[in-house]
């Protein structure tokens, strides 16, 4: 029997894989002040881990670990003993007091340590689950402007992408990002790291005009679903099909990481491009990179497009069942797109076209 417990706690100290530890039979539930802490680390590794076993997205995964590892480095030690409700909470409460808005806190920061948690009690490495009833209380943050790009704002974006050019120390996929991730967003809606995730592959020409599909081999999409967007003229007027035909096969804009996934490279080219946008649009009122799914189904609308096709274009969820089993063809979306009015530009800018 020592020598079984002897293994175990072995095991619960990283020995081996902590998402299979079975701790709850080796120490006492009944008086908390003896329970032997654990690793906070070691249980956000756990979690991560099972996570992507029963297919949360990378992304999201590694996004929530995060969460969990900053709130350890500021809670200081790294045990679960020190975790406590009224700690979660003065973490929350300071977040919020440095500007993060509640919604924010709530949605995402302790949502992503009450899954943690909530596995880690469910796990025996917590008797509770510390943020199960953490909040932070008050209303969303003020809007006090638009949450799309204004007419000026587009032209300015489009017009820096227009005129991108690369250099010896940048990636040339980076390169490429920068000039046609922005484009491609503003006449699809897509998420931006959709765009940045793209292959060769994942463009055909159907009928008369090309196909986007946004693919989830290709990474991670938050649906987990697949969709096709046809390609605006005028993304192929400023010759974006010449330079797929250009590219060699395979992702366009970012590479593969080691761990065979592209999750970490798009992060990069990701900042990359919001960088760039930033430095164009300064209002941070408005966010650089998802300021696009606002936009073009702003300018689908005002346009009089069908809001359904629109919605299956920028692969929002249908509202209603009876929506939900209304498919939106590829002819459907061609007639959409090819509806949706081109941005205005400038002179110079339209000559540079």
């Amino acid at each position: 029997m020592a020598a079984h417990v002897e293994r175990l706690l072995a095991d619960l100290r990283g020995n081996e894989d902590p998402a299979l530890a079975e701790p709850t039979q080796s120490r006492s539930v009944t008086d908390p002040s003896t329970k032997r802490g654990m690793q906070i680390t070691a249980l956000a590794d756990a979690w991560h881990d099972a996570a992507l076993k029963r297919g949360v997205r990378q992304r999201d995964a590694k996004r929530w670990k995060a969460i969990a590892l900053r709130f350890q480095r500021w809670l200081g030690p790294d045990d679960t003993n020190h975790v406590t409700t009224e700690r979660v909470q003065a973490w929350a409460d300071e977040r919020n007091a440095k500007g993060i808005a509640a919604k924010t806190i709530n949605d995402t920061d302790i949502a992503a340590l009450r899954a943690v948690f909530a596995w880690g009690k469910r796990r025996g490495w917590l008797l509770s689950n510390p943020a199960e009833n953490v909040r932070i209380e008050g209303r969303g943050k003020k809007r006090t402007r638009e949450p799309w790009f204004l007419d000026d704002e587009i032209a300015a974006i489009l017009n820096t992408a227009l005129a991108v050019h690369g250099s010896k120390r940048e990636n040339p996929k980076t390169t490429a990002a920068k000039r046609w991730v922005p484009w491609l967003c503003a006449y699809s809606g897509a998420r931006v790291v959709e765009m940045i995730q793209l292959r060769k592959e994942d463009l055909r020409r159907e009928a008369t005009t090309w196909v986007i599909r946004v693919n989830p081999e290709a990474g991670d999409v938050k649906t987990d679903d697949y969709r096709d967007v046809p390609v605006h003229e005028h993304l192929i007027a400023t010759g974006f099909i010449e330079f797929l035909q250009r590219s060699k096969p395979g992702h366009l804009f970012c590479d593969v990481g080691k761990d065979g996934t592209t999750a970490g490279p798009a992060d990069g080219v990701y900042k990359r491009v919001y960088t760039m946008v930033r430095s164009v649009v300064t209002d941070d009122r408005v966010q650089p990179n998802h300021a696009w799914r606002y936009t073009f189904k702003t300018h689908g609308h005002d346009a009089g497009l069908n809001d359904l096709t629109v919605d299956a274009i920028c692969g929002h969820a249908a509202r209603t069942q009876g929506e939900a089993y209304r498919g939106i063809t590829v002819k459907k979306r061609m007639e959409v797109m090819a509806a949706f009015p081109r941005y205005k530009l400038t002179d110079i800018e339209r000559a540079a076209a």
